[in-house]
């Protein structure tokens, strides 16, 4: 019995250390920074595409307003 605790308390120490990323080896841990990198840039991308079109819209309804007025 005291055996298959150990056993369990061993495998629950392993998953934490390889959900967490200490179980990773060094080309999977470069891999794995390499990415967060590349989805951080995407991240940044996507926000600064997403900043003109709202102003553009903005522009656009005033536009359409002021030839609604005219």
């Amino acid at each position: 019995m005291g055996n298959i605790a150990n056993n369990l308390r061993l495998w629950v120490k392993e998953l934490k250390m390889e959900e967490s990323g200490v179980w990773l080896d060094t080309s999977e841990r470069t891999e794995l920074d390499k990415l967060r990198r590349q989805v951080k840039q995407l991240r940044m991308e996507k926000e600064i595409l997403k900043r003109p079109v709202l102003s553009l819209r903005k522009k656009c309804n005033k536009v359409q307003l002021y030839r609604e007025a005219a």
